[in-house]
C-alpha cells in the first residue's frame, strides 16, 4: 500500500499501490464526471446528498467536522445537516474567496481518488493593490459511484462559528 499523508488535523490515508491499481480510463473519466457534477449540480442540498454521496460519506474539512458536533449527524446526513447549520448561522463553511468549484485549473483522477485543483487571486498583505496567486485543492474518494471521503485544505479560523 502507498500512502498519502495530508497536513494538519487530518490522517495519513492507505492508497492502493499503483501497481494494483486497475481502474480503467473509463472509470478514471467517469469518477472525474462524478465531481464535476457534484459542483455543478442545481438541485436542493437533499437531492445533491442523495444523488452524490455514500451514506457513510466522510468528511475531512474541519470546519464541517466542527458542525458534527453541533448536528450530531454522521455520513452523508452530517453533510447536510451542517451546510444547513452554516445556512442558519450565516456562517461559510468553505471560505474560498474567487475560486469557483465547478471550474477547477486541474482534474485528475488516479485509482479511487480525484483532485481538483484551483487557482485563486489573493491580497497581498504586504503590498496594498497587489494580489499573489494561491492555490487550492478538494480530493475526493470514488466508491461504487459515489462520493465516500473529502479533503480539502479549508482551516479553521477564529470566531468563523458564530
Amino acid at each position: 500500500m502507498g500512502m498519502l499523508v495530508l497536513s494538519g488535523a487530518a490522517r495519513a490515508v492507505d492508497l492502493p499501490a499503483t501497481a494494483t491499481c486497475h481502474a480503467s480510463e473509463a472509470q478514471l473519466t467517469a469518477n472525474k464526471q462524478l465531481v464535476l457534477g457534484f459542483f455543478t449540480f442545481r438541485g436542493t442540498l437533499e437531492a445533491q446528498a442523495q444523488k452524490f454521496l455514500s451514506k457513510d460519506y466522510v468528511q475531512h474539512n474541519p470546519r464541517l467536522l466542527r458542525l458534527d458536533g453541533l448536528t450530531g449527524a454522521a455520513g452523508r446526513d452530517a453533510w447536510l445537516k451542517d451546510l444547513q447549520e452554516a445556512q442558519k448561522r450565516g456562517i461559510d463553511p468553505v471560505d474560498l474567496p474567487g475560486v469557483h468549484l465547478d471550474q477547477p485549473l486541474l482534474l485528475m483522477a488516479e485509482c479511487d481518488l480525484v483532485t481538483a485543483l484551483y487557482r485563486r487571486q489573493l491580497a497581498d498583505p504586504d503590498r496594498p493593490g497587489q494580489m499573489y496567486e494561491s492555490f487550492v485543492f478538494e480530493i475526493f474518494r470514488v466508491r461504487d459511484g459515489k462520493l465516500a471521503e473529502h479533503w480539502d485544505q479549508v482551516t479553521l479560523s477564529k470566531g468563523w462559528m458564530k
